[in-house]
Order: structure tokens, then sequence, then C-alpha cells
């Protein structure tokens, strides 16, 4: 599954990212890493995925929201 399939409320797990060396590296950047767990706070079909990580809220387009591989 993906973060842009986890419904509201859910706590996800990262599991692996699955993209190109540039995105691969963004996502890194935010500080999302395999083990990283996200809760979901808005996951609509045709807007971002908000999330929080560690305390705070996070907004991924789902563009990269499909790239991320959760359990």
């Amino acid at each position: 599954m993906y973060l842009s399939d986890v419904k509201n409320g859910a706590i996800a797990t990262v599991r692996h990212i699955d993209s190109g060396c540039e995105m691969y590296r963004r996502i890194l950047e935010l500080g999302i890493f395999p083990g990283t767990r996200l809760k979901i706070l808005q996951n609509v079909p045709e807007g971002p995925v908000i999330f929080e990580k560690n305390g705070s809220k996070m907004i991924l387009g789902r563009g990269m929201a499909q790239k991320i591989r959760v359990e």
C-alpha cells in the first residue's frame, strides 16, 4: 500500500520509497525514512496528503505520496 491509499486517522509506517534519485533525496530531506511512523490527518482523493510526524504537521503532494510504500 502507498501513503496516498491510507485512510484518515490511520498510522502508517514507511517501508520503502519507490522513486528516482532526486525525489528520493527530497523525501529523505523531509525526514521521511523507512521505519518512520506517520499519522494521517487528511487524505482526500484529489488533494495532498496531510500527516503528522513527530508532532509536526506536514503536507505531501499526491504524486510524492504515491511513491512511499507503507504498512
